[in-house]
C-alpha cells in the first residue's frame, strides 16, 4: 500500500489519505494514536540528561518532539523551533525562553519550512539540536519533504552537537528525501532497537537508547 497524499480536513477533524487515487479518511485523534503507539516506547529522560540549563538548543517538529516538554520541566534554556505544535506546549513552562522560527506553513506536520525558515536559521548558532526523522538507513537520514529536509540539514550543521531523534521502527526505512549522514551526528532511539539494527548503526555514529 503506497499512501499518495495526506491532507487534514479541520472542519470534520479527519485525515485525508490518498492512495492509489482513492480518498480514506480517518479521525485525527486515531492518527495520532498511530504515532502514540511508536513513541510511546521513547525514554524522554534522556533528554533531562543531555539538556544542561542556559544552553540554547533547537527542537524540530514531531510526535516524541512534543513529548519531550513534560520532561524538561525546571530546566532554563532557550528553545527554538519551527514547530507551532511544539511552540504551544513549551510556551507553558515558566522556565524556558521559546522562540517560533516562521517561513511556509506546512499543517500536516505543524512545521514552518521553506526560504524565509532558512534565512531566519541561516546566522544562528545552537549548542545542541534535535530532529526527528521519516527514517534512518545505512549513513542516511530521511525525510519526506526537501523543504523540510534542507532546514534540517541547516540546523544540524549550525548546531555544536546534533542529535537525529529515530524510534526503533525507523530503523533500517527510507523516505523521500536523504538530507543528512548521520556519521556527522548522534542518534536516540529506543530500547526496542534489534540487534542486527544496532550493529549497522554502530559503524557510523553513536546511539542513545
Amino acid at each position: 500500500m503506497i499512501i499518495e497524499k495526506i491532507d487534514y480536513s479541520d472542519k470534520y477533524n479527519l485525515v485525508i489519505l490518498t492512495i492509489s487515487g482513492e480518498d480514506f479518511s480517518i479521525s485525527y485523534d486515531l492518527y495520532n494514536d498511530l504515532h502514540l503507539n511508536i513513541d510511546d516506547k521513547m525514554d524522554f529522560d534522556t533528554y533531562k540528561k543531555i539538556l544542561e540549563d542556559d544552553e540554547i538548543i533547537f527542537m524540530g517538529p514531531g510526535t516524541t518532539m512534543e513529548y519531550v516538554s513534560e520532561y524538561i520541566i525546571g530546566k532554563h534554556l532557550t528553545i527554538f523551533t519551527n514547530s507551532l505544535y511544539l511552540f504551544n506546549e513549551l510556551i507553558k513552562i515558566d522556565s524556558l525562553t521559546v522562540r517560533l522560527i516562521g517561513g511556509k506553513y506546512r499543517k500536516i506536520t505543524g512545521a514552518f519550512v521553506g526560504p524565509l525558515a532558512i534565512d531566519m536559521i541561516k546566522d544562528l548558532r545552537f549548542q545542541k539540536a534535535f530532529i526527528g526523522v521519516n527514517g534512518i538507513n545505512d549513513n542516511q537520514a530521511f525525510t519526506y519533504n526537501e523543504d523540510e529536509g534542507a532546514l534540517q540539514k541547516l540546523i544540524l550543521d549550525n548546531s555544536s552537537e546534533k542529535f537525529i531523534v529515530a524510534d526503533s521502527t525507523k530503523i533500517g526505512k527510507e523516505d523521500f528525501y536523504a538530507f543528512y549522514d548521520i556519521e556527522n551526528a548522534n542518534v536516540i532511539t529506543d530500547d526496542k532497537i534489534s540487534s542486527q539494527d544496532l550493529k549497522a548503526l554502530k559503524r557510523y555514529t553513536s546511539l542513545i537508547y
